[in-house]
This record gives C-alpha cells, structure tokens and sequence, in this order.
C-alpha cells in the first residue's frame, strides 16, 4: 500500500524528465496491479501444508521454557509473534482417542475411540479392544485429501488406518514393528580362548540361539591384539583375520542387519553396558522392522535412510535395566530417523499434505517426568530436549517456506507424573464384585485404559441387580483414597456421558477417570496396587493446567480445543468433509 502512495509522485518526477511516459501510465498502473494481485496469496485457494505433531509438549511447560530461551530461538519468536496457543484436549485425551479428534474433527461420541482401551458387547460378553486397531467411525483430514487426489506423507504414523482402508495417494511410513525380544545379556570368559585370542568371551548357553544373523548364532569375543584398544568383536566365528561382523568399545553401539524378508530390513542395535569389568553387559535392543505403505515408499527409504530404529525402551528403563543416558541415546536415534526421512522423502516427490509425527517430548515425559523436579540431570535432558526442537522446527519451516506451506505444530496433549497403578478388575473383586466373565453369574468388567477405565455392567442381570451392581461400584470408587490422596476425579454413568463427547455404544455403563499421578493398568497376582510402567502420563481432565498442549499457526484459534485442527487444514487444504 506504501508502493501504490508513492506510485504517481514516481510518475509525476519522471514525467518531468520524459513527458512521453505519461502515455504509458494506464498500462503500467495495469501490470503493477496484476502483479501485485498475482503475487498476493489468495485465501480462497487451497495451500500446502505441513502439520507436526509434536505430541507431549504441555503448554505451561513451554512458557516455562520460553522464560529461560534465547531470543533467537524458533518457539521464542513464534511467541513473540502471537502465534502460539494453548489447545485443550478432549477429556479422555490418552493419545489414540486425542489423535483421532485431531485428524476427524469430532469428539469420541462421532468418531467411536472412546479409549485407549475398551469395550465391545458380544454375545452377553465383553471383549476389550485396543483403540489403536479401532477404524475411525469418521473420515480423516488426510483421507480427504487424498480422496481429492492430493499426495500426503505421513511419517511416524500412530495408526496406518482411519476410516478407509484404500489410500491410494498416502505414502505412509508408521512406527516400527518390533520382531523380536530385547535382551540384557551378561558375556563370561571361556576357558578353551585359543592363543591367538587374548580373553574369548561368548553368550551364555541359554542365550546364544537368541541373538542370530541368518539363522547362525553370533560369536562375541574381544581380541585387544588385533585392535589399538579393548574392542568387543561380533562374529560368525572366532577367526579376526577371516573378517567379522563388527566392533565395539563400551558404551558404544553397533547396528547389525538381518538379510531382507519380503523387500524389508531388520536391524537389531547392541550395546556394550559400561558396567563391571569380570563380567560383560550387552544390551540388545530388539529387532524392527519398518510398517507402512506402499512397499516401494518403503524400499527406497530403506535405501537411502536404513531400517527402521523402532521406539526408545522405556519400560526397561523404567524396570531400572538400563541407565538414563541408554535411553536418551535411542530417543535421539528415534527422532533422527523421523528427521532423516522426511527430508528424504520431500527431495523425490511433491506433496500436497505433509505429517510428521515427533516423537520427543512425549518420550523424555514418559521416561522422565516424576524426577524431573528434583534431578538436575532429568532437567538437562528437557534442555536439550527443547533445543532440539528449535533446531529441527526451524529447519522444516525453512522448508516450508522455501516450497509454499503453511507449517501447523501441535500437541495434542500435556503431561503428568505418575506414581501408581490401579488394577481396576483385582479391586472390584477385593470390594466383593464377580468379574469372571466365564461364569455366568458375573457381574460387571472393567477395561483399563491409562487414566481412564470403561466398566461395563452385564446385560443378562435383572434390571434392580444391575442399579444395584452399579451403586455398590460407585461407592466403593468414591471412597477410594491412597496416602490420604483421592484417586478418582470424575465418574460419569453412560447417561450423562454428553457430557463429556463419550455416549458412545462402545462405551460402559460407567466411565471412571482418575486424578493426576494414577494410572490403571492390568498387574499380576491380583495385586491391586503396582509400579506404573512409565513415569509420566497423559490424558487428564482439560481441567488440569499440565493437561494442555500447544498450537503454533498462523491461524487465529482461541479458545482451541483438539477438534478445531482438522478444520483449520480442511479448509488450508479446501476439502470438504
């Protein structure tokens, strides 16, 4: 606008110095407007678009971060810009049932994954079912995209599926398969080591089928005068001068690959613990293999990326198996895949729809987040954690803008720390309640889900015993109460489930969710109260601060709530549901 101010006073002082430029003027006011015009994005037309969901990042914790960042940073000047909202997720917002509200649009109660597990009524009896193997009941944004004919990546994928099975313009690559079982294996010396070998170690008889490349059990042994330094050899024999399949020192990792099955790699990564030096530690991590669509999408990027790194074992962390900064370094390797194969991907093939899945914060939180105030380590690796996101997002809104997106990053979801899980079923039978559902005569079953559980009453009790069933399990959650904290935060019969988007035929006739720092999760013996498996989790009430995510978008959204995002890339992208 400044331009078109000055334009005829240009004019007029060029007209001094050339009066035949005036009988030019109409025309070049002409082609100054159609450029202007053409070079004026127009809102009415569809644009590209790069979503990245970077789920786990809470909303608090990254205005917690800003107030210690550099100025220079991506999130810093996204902040400064006004461009950062906090997003409130659906109630029940475990990742399955939060995703799929981000990708339809529509609450539980429309798209059918009310949990991260639940229900499904047959023949009197329920049968639980993974949300995550659950079709969506509604059509994604991707899927419409792609039945437009527009080309989408989708990388990282938590689910391969929405609500169609045909996607003929989607190249998918989802989180590995895993294939085998990880292992912490100890290495003892073996008496008959031959001369040529200094110390000649190998895996423990009960072991050593476990861990094969080809179908032949791989040897281990070290060999200090064949290397410059104490170096564990994998081999197929004890022979160095023959080759070998690779080296390692300790604390270090070496990836080894299985041959091809149906066009796909397997790769397993082991470990030299830095533990004691009688006996020796491997950790290996399990075998992977990449899951997706097309298979020749997942060919190449094997080709130019490798094999699938699979997901950071958390749980062995967790257990106490392997230290802190083991399972710092498989989040990074997890994540530089992530990285690695979107910018591969990009540089072969025009998208219309880009999806990154990045996975970070919501791996240090599961890992992390219940030490995280009183450890000045954990609060090292959330430091890098956050500087790492401001290198990678940078780097893809580089792309972005260089190649015509618009960039969307968002969390569906918070964090909080968790110290307890709940047996749902071995409580209700302490309290007195039949839940065998192979005798006849039981009474009610309930299916964990993280913070939430569905209990379903059965069908085939009279009318007054179900009530009755019901308000006696009512009762004894209210009450429930440990170390002098309640454990229940909201508890919804399937008639007031509108309340909170989950009346849904899927869901039970009562729906519990629990407060912060409680989780509900099967444990053996009956115990009742058990070790979670992670040490943060996600999907408390909105109610909760630490519960809300983040979006970044040039897009105006406040209040924004987790059905709002498929909207606003339908509309970026002029699909229409």
């Amino acid at each position: 606008m400044i331009f078109l101010k000055l334009f005829p006073n240009l004019w007029i002082t060029t007209l001094g110095k050339d009066k035949r430029a005036f009988k030019y003027l109409p025309a070049s006011l002409l082609a100054l407007l159609l450029t202007i015009q053409s070079c004026t994005p127009r809102k009415d037309l569809p644009r590209k678009v790069i979503v990245v969901h970077a789920r786990g990042i809470s909303y608090p914790d990254l205005v917690s971060y800003l107030d210690t960042s550099k100025a220079d940073s991506f999130l810093e000047k996204k902040e400064v810009g006004g461009f950062i909202y906090p997003l409130h997720p659906i109630s029940n917002a475990v990742t399955i049932c939060n995703l799929a509200s981000f990708e339809t649009g529509v609450l539980p109660a429309e798209h059918g994954i009310v949990g991260h597990s639940f229900g499904l009524r047959e023949d009197g009896s329920i049968q639980a079912v993974s949300g995550f193997a659950r079709d969506f009941g509604v059509e994604t944004f991707w899927e419409g995209a792609d039945k437009q004919g527009k080309k989408v990546l989708n990388i990282g994928a938590l689910v391969l599926h929405g609500n169609d099975e045909s996607h003929a313009h989607v190249d998918c690559l989802a989180q590995g398969r895993k294939v085998s079982e990880d292992m912490l294996l100890q290495l003892t010396s073996n008496k008959t080591a031959t001369d040529s070998v200094d110390e000649y170690v190998m895996l423990e008889s009960d072991n050593s089928h476990l861990l094969q490349i080809g179908g032949d059990s791989i040897v281990t042994y070290l060999d200090a005068s064949k290397t410059d330094r104490q170096r564990l050899i994998l081999d197929r024999d004890s022979v160095y001068e023959n080759g070998f399949l690779g080296e390692l020192g300790k604390g270090d990792w070496l990836e080894v690959e299985n041959a091809p099955i149906n066009g796909l790699t397997e790769a397993f990564r082991i470990k030299w613990l830095p533990t004691s030096h009688d006996t020796l530690h491997l950790y290996v991590r399990a075998t992977y293999r990449n899951r997706g669509y097309p298979v020749h999408f997942l060919e190449q990027i094997e080709i130019e990326v490798g094999p699938s790194k699979g997901w950071p074992n958390i749980s062995l962390y967790t257990a106490g198996q392997i230290d802190d900064v083991t399972l710092w370094e498989e989040m990074k390797m997890e994540l530089n895949y992530v990285m690695e194969v979107f910018f591969s991907a990009v540089q072969r093939k025009r998208y219309d729809l880009i999806m990154i899945d990045y996975p970070l914060m919501d791996r240090l939180g599961h890992a992390f987040l219940q030490f995280r105030k009183s450890s000045q380590t954990i609060q090292q690796y959330y430091q890098a954690g956050f500087d790492q996101m401001n290198k990678d997002f940078r780097a893809i809104e580089n792309f972005a803008n260089q190649n015509g997106y618009d960039l969307i990053i968002t969390s569906g979801h918070g964090f909080s720390p968790v110290h307890t899980a709940i047996d749902i079923n071995h409580f209700l039978m302490k309290k007195g309640i039949h839940v065998k559902q192979e005798e006849s005569d039981w009474e009610a079953i309930g299916i964990p889900g993280k913070v939430s559980a569905h209990i379903y009453i059965n069908t085939q009790l009279s009318p007054s015993s179900r009530k009755n069933v019901l308000d006696k399990i009512e009762s004894i959650l209210l009450d429930l109460s440990l170390a002098e904290k309640p454990v229940i935060d909201e508890m919804y019969r399937k008639d007031a489930l509108n309340k909170v988007g989950l009346n849904h035929a899927h869901s039970g006739d009562l729906y519990v969710l629990l407060n912060p720092g409680f989780v509900f999760k099967t444990l053996d013996e009956r115990q009742v109260y058990g070790k979670p498996i992670f040490n943060g989790d996600h999907g408390y009430s909105p109610k909760y601060e630490d519960s809300q995510g983040i979006l970044i978008s040039n897009e105006p959204c406040s209040p924004c709530h987790s059905t709002d995002l498929a909207k606003i890339i339908r509309r970026k992208l002029d699909i229409n549901r």
